[in-house]
């Protein structure tokens, strides 16, 4: 390393350095206008500093316990096998505390000084951006943000390019040889070995079609059922790729040919306040 940098260790791969941060969109539950549908009021954010994946978590209140899921939720199944994870932050106590319990290394900033981390604060303005977007073109009401906020953290992801570090550029600024595949890459691609994103890639709020895998294998469906794409569940993340699926409505909407606009919007409120979200 130069004798400019912080003295660490050259970021060669994913889960070795992670930001950890918040987005606080109401200061407490008693401003109605900012909360979520569900009551969210806070979105933990987490990204890899290696490949820039991001995901996001809507929650009532970012404390120490929330932290800990999502951080071990991010990094896998092989979390307790990591404690050479360090994890930039702010000076919150309740993310450097849930960084200390995972047996992880937390370097926060200087309290009261901002910016705490450029990179990761650049990032919440993307990732507003695109939420924004999503809420304007679905037609939902700005307290849907708590289903927006994961859709738009993972939609950022397979879309985005993976980050050239300082250590992957020459002295000119141009990437290495050896490091020109993984310009080629996706974050997400990059995250997961070059493994391409194999979930549907919609809006959010679009109508779209999908079998039901609860009715019974032996029972032959005669059409599909509507829904509407508001974000990708999984069952796994970390070691190995997400499972994606497309994110079906509680109560599916009416043959399209009877679909109305009232409806659609009917549905996604109804699926934002039973609380779509990232569950850990």
């Amino acid at each position: 390393t130069a004798p400019s940098d912080d003295q660490l260790p050259a970021i060669r791969k994913k889960n070795q350095v992670l930001s950890c941060d918040a987005m606080v969109i109401a200061k407490d539950h008693s401003d109605k206008s900012r909360l979520a549908a569900d009551g969210s009021a806070v979105g933990v954010t987490i990204m890899d500093n290696y490949s820039d994946v991001v995901l996001a978590f809507p929650t009532a209140s970012a404390n120490a316990n929330r932290y800990w899921l999502c951080l071990k939720f991010f990094v896998g199944s092989g979390w307790q096998g990591k404690p050479h994870i360090l994890v930039k932050s702010d000076a919150d106590s309740a993310i450097t505390g849930a960084v200390t319990n995972l047996g992880w290394t937390p370097e926060p900033s200087l309290a009261n000084r901002w910016p705490h981390n450029t990179r990761h604060e650049r990032m919440h303005e993307t990732l507003k951006s695109i939420q924004r977007a999503s809420i304007l073109q679905a037609g939902t009401n700005s307290d849907s943000w708590n289903g927006t906020l994961p859709f738009a953290s993972v939609y950022m992801s397979i879309t985005k390019k993976a980050p050239i570090l300082p250590h992957e550029r020459d002295a000119a600024g141009n990437c290495l040889e050896e490091f020109i595949p993984k310009s080629q890459m996706t974050c997400w691609e990059c995250h997961h070995g070059g493994d391409r994103f194999e979930g549907p890639i919609q809006p959010f709020g679009r109508l779209c079609w999908y079998v039901d895998k609860d009715v019974h294998p032996m029972v032959p469906q005669t059409s599909p059922a509507a829904s509407q794409h508001l974000a990708w569940s999984w069952c796994r993340f970390g070691n190995q790729p997400l499972e994606p699926l497309p994110m079906r409505m509680p109560k599916p909407p009416l043959n399209a040919s009877e679909h109305s606009e009232k409806q659609l919007m009917e549905s996604i409120a109804e699926c934002c306040l039973q609380g779509i979200r990232l569950e850990v």
